[in-house]
């Protein structure tokens, strides 16, 4: 899977892709620092808060199953939260989809303020 948006005409270098992780990071974190924090930030589709472009759903649909087992294991805050959400507020599909909507909506705006700005004018 390629971090680029498929309306611009530039492909991020390798040092661009890590500046970026860097920069989205805390945000990513954020995500799950609470059940309520978790539910503010990452709303169902057609939600507001986080959605940037609105095809989150689709891009979330797309994500391995072995992403979330090893997300899982690497953020003990969103293993917590999936315990206390998954199945009583949330289903196990509505949760990762909820999630890696919000993800790609980060790293898609920080992608943004990366990306070289196009002479077009759009």
């Amino acid at each position: 899977m390629s971090l680029r948006d498929p309306s611009m005409d530039w492909e991020p270098t390798d040092s661009e892709v890590l500046c970026i992780l860097e920069r989205a990071e805390p945000n990513l974190r954020a995500l799950a620092e609470s059940p309520e924090s978790f539910m503010a930030s990452c709303p169902a589709a057609g939600g507001s808060a986080t959605s940037a472009g609105g095809d989150g759903g689709c891009a979330a649909a797309m994500v391995l199953p072995s992403w979330a087992e090893a997300l899982l294991e690497q953020l003990p805050d969103l293993r917590q939260n999936r315990f206390q959400l998954v199945p009583r507020r949330l289903s196990e599909e509505d949760f990762w989809s909820r999630y890696f909507a919000a993800v790609f909506a980060v790293l898609a705006e920080d992608l943004g303020d990366v990306a070289p700005k196009s002479s077009g004018g759009t």
